[in-house]
C-alpha cells in the first residue's frame, strides 16, 4: 500500500509511504508515482504563509476534464476546514 500524506504539521500512526509539508512537494510527489491512496489536508503553513492545497486541487481538477487522471487509488480529505474540504470534495468529484 502507497500512502502520500499532504499536510504540512499532522504525522499519523497508520503507514505513510511520504509525506508532502508543501504543495510544491505534493505536486512533485502526486505527479511522479502512483499512489494507492493521497491524503489532503487544506490548510498547508496558514499561520505563516496563507498557504493552501487550492492550486494544486484545481490543477488536479483541470487535467481530470481533460481526460488526464492520475494514478490514485483514493483521495482522503482529512483538513478540518469546512470550506476547504467541500472545495476539495468539489474539485476532485471526478475522481
Amino acid at each position: 500500500m502507497t500512502r502520500l500524506v499532504i499536510d504540512d504539521i499532522r504525522t499519523f500512526t497508520i503507514p505513510v509511504t511520504a509525506y508532502a509539508r508543501t504543495v510544491f512537494e505534493a505536486r512533485d510527489l502526486l505527479f511522479g508515482h502512483p499512489w494507492d491512496e493521497v491524503w489532503l489536508d487544506y490548510d498547508m503553513g496558514l499561520e505563516v504563509t496563507e498557504e493552501t492545497t487550492k492550486p494544486l486541487v484545481l490543477e488536479i481538477e483541470r487535467l481530470a476534464h481533460e481526460g488526464v487522471f492520475f494514478p490514485v487509488g483514493v483521495f482522503v480529505i482529512h483538513t478540518a476546514n469546512p470550506d476547504g474540504r467541500m472545495a476539495i470534495r468539489n474539485a476532485l468529484s471526478p475522481y
